[in-house]
């Protein structure tokens, strides 16, 4: 069986990962009319404030956990089809295609993984104080993309 993901197949150019994006200062906290429109291009997600810190959360639920049928697999990478990827690959599948996008853009989700369940939290450390960017709206909007 070859490997899924690698710089070279066609899955990860589907997902446009091939240059790493790195930001140079920190990025700002978004506030007002920014913030709302950033969460109203998001499917399903929670906004959460404690204290002075802001964060975003999503449950996802997938199919199964892991793949099932690796031909099946091969397949859909040929046909370079992350939705029907991620539909027979379940919940890893997910874990494997978000960890290569947050890699990317230096952004790393908090997540909990059970069985077909991800739970995902996202906030900017960087920001002062802690809270929602642009950084979270981008990695949000993708792991909507990916999983629908």
């Amino acid at each position: 069986m070859r490997n899924i993901v690698t710089p070279s197949s066609r899955l990860f150019r589907l997902i446009n990962l091939s240059k790493p994006r790195r930001f140079l200062s920190a990025p700002a906290r978004l506030q007002g009319d920014t913030l709302k429109q950033g969460l109203e291009s998001l499917k399903e997600w929670k906004f959460v404030e404690e204290g002075d810190t802001s964060k975003i959360s999503k449950t996802f639920e997938f199919e199964n956990f892991k793949v099932q049928d690796a031909k099946i697999v091969n397949e859909c990478i040929l046909q370079e089809d992350a939705s029907l990827y991620l539909l027979i690959s379940g919940g890893m599948g997910f874990h494997e295609l978000v960890a290569l996008e947050a890699e990317e853009k230096c952004h790393h989700p908090e997540w909990f993984n059970v069985y077909n369940r991800v739970e995902v939290t996202l906030n900017t450390h960087d920001c002062v104080p802690p809270g929602v960017s642009a950084k979270d709206i981008s990695l949000a909007k993708f792991m909507d993309k990916v999983s629908s």
